[in-house]
């Protein structure tokens, strides 16, 4: 089950991703790590997955069309 808090981790990773935030490798001292980032893609269907596993429903209704 995802609880809120895990959404909120997804949300702010996603955030991370898009401002350029998330670090890829780090060298330090002649070692080097690499850290692997989440591609956007999986980022928004893993947030899509848990909303839609809470309930929480953010999705805009198309516009209505008016006549005359």
């Amino acid at each position: 089950m995802v609880t809120v808090a895990e959404l909120q981790a997804l949300r702010q990773a996603r955030l991370d991703l898009l401002t350029g935030k998330r670090v890829v490798s780090v060298q330090k001292d002649g070692r080097r790590i690499e850290y692997t980032a989440a591609s956007l893609d999986e980022l928004n269907r893993a947030i899509n997955d848990a909303e839609s596993v809470l309930g929480i429903t953010l999705r805009r209704r198309r516009p209505l069309g008016v006549r005359l």
